[in-house]
């Protein structure tokens, strides 16, 4: 259940880990706010860096952490993850494209999170 968050095709429930902020963090998330974006197929790709960005004028999260590829928003990270990227400064959260799920368009970016010792 820790790899797949608990997501099966049928339904939209998932269990979401709440990790504690600490050196040796590193585990795959999906993004959220994807239905909204309606991203073309290939915008990203598995192996591509990924920018994140605080936006604390979001007005249903003031925590929000809204994340880019080559300056375009591609989603957004999960509500409960939020509080590890503001655990720490901009340039140490590492972020890539682990997979995505898409037909017409991307309906699905995992993303690996790490810290950049």
């Amino acid at each position: 259940m820790g790899k797949s968050q608990g997501l099966t095709i049928l339904d939209n429930f998932e269990f979401l880990a709440d990790f504690q902020p600490n050196e040796n963090i590193d585990f795959v998330t999906d993004l959220s706010g994807l239905s909204y974006l309606n991203l073309l197929r290939d915008t990203v790709k598995s192996g591509d860096s990924l920018t994140y960005q605080f936006e604390s004028n979001n007005p249903i999260d003031s925590e929000a952490v809204i994340v880019k590829f080559n300056g375009q928003n591609v989603g957004y990270i999960k509500q409960i993850h939020c509080k590890v990227f503001h655990k720490y400064r901009l340039d140490e959260l590492k972020l890539i494209v682990k997979a995505t799920e898409q037909n017409g368009v991307i309906r699905n970016i995992f993303v690996k999170v790490n810290y950049n010792i």
